[in-house]
C-alpha cells in the first residue's frame, strides 16, 4: 500500500517523465489488483467466520429443551 501511495504522489507532483509515468501506472495497477485480492480473501474469511458463529448460535445448548 505504501508503494502505491508513493507512486500516486510522484505522479501527482509531476516528478516523473512520461515513460516513467506509464511504467509506474502499470505498477500501480498491479498493486491495486494485489490489494483487491487480499481484500477479497479477507472478506471470504470474515464470511466463513460469521457463518460458523451464526451456526453455533443456532444450535440448541444442553440447557434448552428440545421439542
Amino acid at each position: 500500500m505504501r508503494e502505491l501511495e508513493q507512486i500516486v504522489g510522484q505522479m501527482e507532483r509531476g516528478e516523473v517523465t512520461l515513460e516513467e509515468s506509464i511504467s509506474r501506472y502499470q505498477r500501480g495497477a498491479d498493486l491495486v489488483n494485489q490489494c483487491r485480492a487480499v481484500l477479497s480473501q479477507a472478506q471470504q474469511l470474515i464470511e466463513r467466520i460469521s457463518a460458523k458463529s451464526l451456526a453455533a448460535d443456532a444450535r440448541p445448548t444442553s440447557d434448552e429443551p428440545t421439542h
